[in-house]
């Protein structure tokens, strides 16, 4: 978190910053017979967000209504500094887009380019492992003996998960009450075993094996410095006594409609 000696800091060279492209732009604009008007108010809304209490909020309005490029540049500052990484990438990319200049598209560049790397690293350490679902294909049509486990499970927990932004983006795993941790195309067959009540359902013990030893794809599970569960509340209870045996933290992460 910044302090608020570095956030003031922050906040002047970034009003410095605005005012400069503001002049640049009005230059430019003023050559095409636009109202310089225009112009001078967005540099006073673009100031006063800056300072405002809520920035972002601010900021996304102003955005909305002018559609500027450094608005968004400054949108993808101040989520950057809270931590949202990859809303900001997307937001320095609108401003790209959207900079009349080419320096100022440069500044945007490097960002860009800056974070990308950041969440590159930070995917690498993060790992989502998500639950089966009792509904699984076989008892909604006609399928295959064997079928690739993203696609078996059906129930909303698979589902959703598959239609979010993380499954793109960060490496993951199926936790299967019979098999285990699988990868999201591994073969399976239909079977009705539910993790804690079921005597047929996978052991701790080689749960704690899969976590410590086994390579899923050029990676294992112990790799990873940051686990987070998609599931039920009993199956992550239960999940998270193994992760303590392999000295491993694991978080819950909810997504909705989940099973």
């Amino acid at each position: 978190m910044l302090s608020v000696t570095a956030n003031t800091r922050l906040l002047k060279k970034a009003v410095r910053a605005s005012n400069a492209f503001i002049s640049e732009t009005r230059v430019r604009v003023s050559e095409k017979g636009i109202a310089v008007r225009a112009v001078d108010a967005g540099n006073i809304c673009l100031t006063e967000c800056l300072n405002s209490k809520n920035p972002l909020s601010c900021l996304l309005k102003l955005f909305k209504e002018t559609d500027d490029g450094w608005v968004a540049f400054h949108i993808g500052n101040v989520l950057k500094d809270t931590g949202k990484l990859e809303e900001a990438i997307e937001y320095y990319k609108k401003a790209y887009e959207r900079l009349p200049l080419p320096k100022y598209k440069e500044i945007a560049r490097v960002e860009i380019e800056k974070l990308e790397k950041l969440v590159g690293r930070t995917n690498k350490n993060v790992l989502f492992i998500v639950s089966c679902t009792r509904k699984k294909i076989w008892g909604e049509k006609n399928a295959p003996k064997y079928v690739p486990a993203k696609e078996a499970y059906t129930g909303s927990t698979m589902r959703n998960w598959l239609k979010s932004k993380k499954a793109k983006k960060y490496p993951w795993l199926i936790f299967s009450s019979k098999y285990g941790f699988i990868e999201p195309d591994h073969p399976i067959r239909n079977y009705d075993i539910h993790f804690i009540r079921s005597p047929g359902a996978v052991s701790e013990e080689t749960l704690l094996r899969q976590i410590l030893y086994h390579d899923f794809d050029g990676f294992k599970i112990a790799d990873f410095s940051r686990v987070y569960f998609v599931g039920s509340e009993d199956y992550f209870r239960k999940l998270k006594s193994v992760f303590m045996r392999a000295e491993m933290e694991v978080e819950i992460y909810e997504l909705p409609g989940e099973d």
